[in-house]
């Protein structure tokens, strides 16, 4: 059974953002995280923010989806090596916003890369190709292309195309 991000229901992207900022603070709150914890995923909310504020542009959608996927590898490590010693209530509680916001990312890697695709009206070609097969937008079945510049016009003679014999007139 192949996995489709399309039939996750859709998640408009303030509500990812606002989703984030909540589980990113409440994150942050243990004593367990690390100050680089908090710088890339300042990085990363401001990349989202320029996503969102630039939706006829894709780039700020592709710089979107390449840190998303920067920072999950760096929220595995990080909560790897500074899972916290101690059992208190308050540091479990942060580790586990901090495994929600790393899940959370892979819904909003869905809503970036349904973005970038709606940006460039309909072209998968910024969105990284292990992705294409998961995220995309209208028919399964691409039509081929129709050049209608082509069949409009008539077709010119040149000195390329003439025919071999012309008759005289």
């Amino acid at each position: 059974m192949a996995l489709d991000l399309n039939q996750l229901p859709a998640l408009p992207a303030k509500t990812a953002f606002i989703a984030h900022l909540i589980l990113i603070t409440w994150g942050v709150q243990g004593r367990w995280s690390p100050d680089s914890f908090i710088f890339y995923n300042i990085i990363y909310m401001g990349c989202v923010l320029w996503a969102m504020h630039q939706t006829e542009n894709e780039k700020p959608a592709q710089l979107a989806i390449s840190v998303n996927l920067a920072a999950v590898c760096l929220d595995i490590v990080t909560i790897y090596c500074y899972f916290p010693n101690s059992f208190w209530l308050s540091e479990i509680f942060s580790v586990i916003c901090a495994m929600g916001n790393v899940v959370l990312r892979f819904v909003t890697l869905s809503i970036l890369s349904r973005m970038c695709i709606d940006s460039s009206n309909g072209a998968t070609d910024g969105i990284p190709p292990p992705l294409q097969n998961y995220i995309s937008r209208g028919t399964a079945n691409p039509q081929s292309y129709e050049d209608i510049d082509q069949s409009t016009q008539p077709q010119q003679q040149t000195p390329g195309n003439t025919p071999f014999f012309t008759p005289y007139r």
